[in-house]
Formats: structure tokens, C-alpha cells, sequence
């Protein structure tokens, strides 16, 4: 690897805050390349962030030595909805889903209160009686029911969720920017798609 590349790989680091290794470095042929990586290593490394944050936010709940794969269901056991709302307010600034309703309870709270009410309006008292009755037992219900979404269900996906996405657009702003300072580019010579050393000039 010549200086200029030395140099070129050296600016990629310091604007990007991540290291490259040679090995990489290597193997990045066009500007496209060092996008495609940057994008796959801020990433990398802000989900290793995130699943640092959801691990002492765990272990401050009580649960040390927490497995990736694990699931909530596994992880918190019957109070699954509660501790995931506490879950929720230690991850703060970061937000996750809220629980969702799961079967048929919600659908029956939902119809029997509209039921109830109609039959309040046709002054229908014991159907009004029977409707209020339903929707009390299907929010029972509901609310037993509730779990967390498939989406989040493991310590991984979670992890996964808290990563906030990068701007490509951003980073291949930069990337050009940085290419065309270091080499000396005159206008119109860049390009995402050309090679460094043929194209572009790189010793």
C-alpha cells in the first residue's frame, strides 16, 4: 500500500471514527467499496453500543449473563409485560415497542362495547347489562394476553431495534469529499463506481 493510499485510508478512520483494517483496505477498489464498508462497520459498532446499553440495563433489572438469543418469554418469565415496561424506561432516551394484545380478548372488549352501547340507545337494559359484562371479560382477557412483538422477542432483536440506521447519502457525501481532497481530483473526475488506482490516480 503506497502513501497515498496509507494517507486515504488514515482520513476514512478519523472522519468515520472507525478502524480499517489492511486486510480491508485491500480489497476497496472504488469509492463504493469504502461506502458499502463504512455503512456495514458504523452499523456493526452501534449495534455493539446498543446491546452494552441493553446489558446493563438488564443487569441493572436483576439479569446478569444474558445470551443473545435469549427470548423475554424465557428471560422475565409471568411478569414479562411489566418488566418489559421497566425495560423500556431504563433504556430511555432509546424507545422499543409498547406490548401488544394477543388472541381474540381484544376483539371481544372492542364488539361488546359497541354492542353495549347501541343497546343503551335502544334502551335494550339487559343487552346494555350482557355487553358491559363481555367487554369486561375481554379486557380481563386482553390484558392477560398481552406479550411482546415477534419484531423484538429475543435480547438480539432488540439490540438490533435500539440501532439507530446511518445515512448513506451522508457517507458517500463524505467519502467524495475526502477522495477528492486527498488526490487532487479536478471536477467531474469522481465517481462511486471507478477504480482508485486506474481511474482516479491513487499511487
Amino acid at each position: 500500500m503506497g502513501l497515498d493510499a496509507v494517507e486515504l485510508v488514515l482520513a476514512f478512520e478519523e472522519q468515520f471514527g472507525i478502524a480499517i483494517p489492511d486486510a480491508a483496505a485491500e480489497k476497496m477498489r472504488t469509492p463504493r467499496d469504502v461506502i458499502d464498508f463504512v455503512l456495514q462497520e458504523r452499523q456493526r459498532v452501534a449495534q455493539l453500543d446498543a446491546m452494552r446499553h441493553l446489558s446493563e440495563a438488564l443487569a441493572g433489572m436483576g439479569f446478569a449473563n444474558v445470551r443473545p438469543d435469549m427470548s423475554f418469554r424465557e428471560l422475565f418469565g409471568n411478569q414479562r409485560i411489566a418488566r418489559w415496561e421497566h425495560l423500556g424506561k431504563r433504556l430511555a432516551p432509546f424507545s422499543i415497542p409498547r406490548d401488544v394484545p394477543h388472541g381474540p380478548g381484544g376483539a371481544v372488549a372492542g364488539w361488546s362495547c359497541l354492542g353495549g352501547v347501541i343497546a343503551l340507545f335502544m334502551q335494550q337494559w339487559v343487552l346494555a347489562g350482557v355487553g358491559a359484562l363481555l367487554f369486561t371479560v375481554g379486557w380481563i382477557w386482553s390484558d392477560r394476553t398481552r406479550r411482546i412483538p415477534d419484531s423484538v422477542d429475543t435480547v438480539e432483536k432488540i439490540a438490533a431495534h435500539l440501532t439507530r440506521p446511518f445515512s448513506e447519502s451522508e457517507i458517500a457525501e463524505k467519502v467524495q469529499a475526502i477522495v477528492v481532497e486527498q488526490l487532487g481530483l479536478k471536477e467531474g473526475v469522481y465517481g462511486e463506481e471507478k477504480d482508485f488506482v486506474r481511474d482516479l490516480g491513487l499511487v
